[in-house]
Parts: C-alpha cells; sequence; structure tokens
C-alpha cells in the first residue's frame, strides 16, 4: 500500500504528465494551424502581397518592401521571420532582407520585408527565402527555406 507521500508524488506527477501533453498539442496545433492558413493563402488568385519599389535616400540603392497579411490562427503567441537573400553566381550577397512580427492569436498583422539591392539583379541570380515559425518563448519552430534562380521567381510574378 502506498504511502501518503507516494501518493501525493503519483498526483504531481500525473497533473505534471497531462500540463505538458497539452502543451505540447497546443504548441503542435498553433504552429501548424498558422503556418497551413499563410501558406494557403498564397495559392489564391490575387496575390496576397504588395510589392512598393524605392531607393534608399543615403545611398541610392533600390529597395523593394514586400507586404503580406500574416494571421495567427493558433492558440499560442507566435513570432514569425522572414529573410531574403539575392546572390550572384560568386556567391556575393547583392541584396538581403529580414523582417520579424510578433502576432497574438486571432489577430492579423501586415508584415513587411524590406530588401535593398547593392548591386543590379543579374539573370543568373538566385533568390533564397525562408520563413520561421516560434512559440512558447521561442522553444518550438517550424520553418520552410526555398531556393530558386532568380527567373523562375520573376516567371511567377508575371
Amino acid at each position: 500500500m502506498k504511502t501518503r507521500k507516494e501518493r501525493a508524488l503519483s498526483i504531481i506527477t500525473l497533473v505534471l504528465e497531462l500540463a505538458l501533453l497539452a502543451s505540447v498539442l497546443a504548441v503542435g496545433y498553433s504552429v501548424a494551424a498558422t503556418f497551413s492558413s499563410n501558406l494557403a493563402s498564397l495559392g489564391r488568385e490575387q496575390p496576397p502581397f504588395s510589392i512598393e519599389m524605392g531607393s534608399d535616400p543615403v545611398t541610392g540603392a533600390r529597395t523593394y518592401t514586400v507586404r503580406m497579411p500574416v494571421r495567427n490562427t493558433g492558440l499560442l503567441p507566435m513570432k514569425i521571420q522572414v529573410d531574403v537573400q539575392v546572390t550572384l553566381p560568386s556567391g556575393e550577397v547583392i541584396a538581403e532582407g529580414r523582417s520579424s512580427q510578433y502576432i497574438l492569436p486571432g489577430q492579423t498583422v501586415d508584415l513587411a520585408l524590406t530588401v535593398m539591392f547593392r548591386r543590379s539583379l543579374t539573370l543568373d541570380s538566385r533568390v533564397a527565402g525562408r520563413i520561421e515559425y516560434k512559440t512558447l518563448f521561442d522553444l518550438v519552430s517550424a520553418e520552410a527555406a526555398i531556393e530558386a534562380p532568380v527567373t523562375e521567381v520573376l516567371g511567377g510574378l508575371g
């Protein structure tokens, strides 16, 4: 027969295990729901983003700002980060940009990513992009990355 201390310890252990299971389920649902809902918006006929062109007032370099709505359909706050890099075949980085946004559950925000070009784009350049979703105090994350020739990216915009 168990003593009082053993029973108390068993109950505490069971409660902690259930809390851990609930946390894992909430995190999994939050990441999967947010990732899939934002990915699904890319397949629409109308692109869910806008592109603004400009130039840096100090350096005169061309800049492109991409704005896109991002929605957190999960149960937990989420940090979304987007990185873009354009490289020449030699490996030289000619453009890059990074943006991140903290989004509460049920909230939609406009994520703005500004990419500044240090040199002119060439047709043999490559574009690399990465999107990362973090939640539960940045302890859990999921990401997707893609790299493609710039001609494929530009062809997909037209």
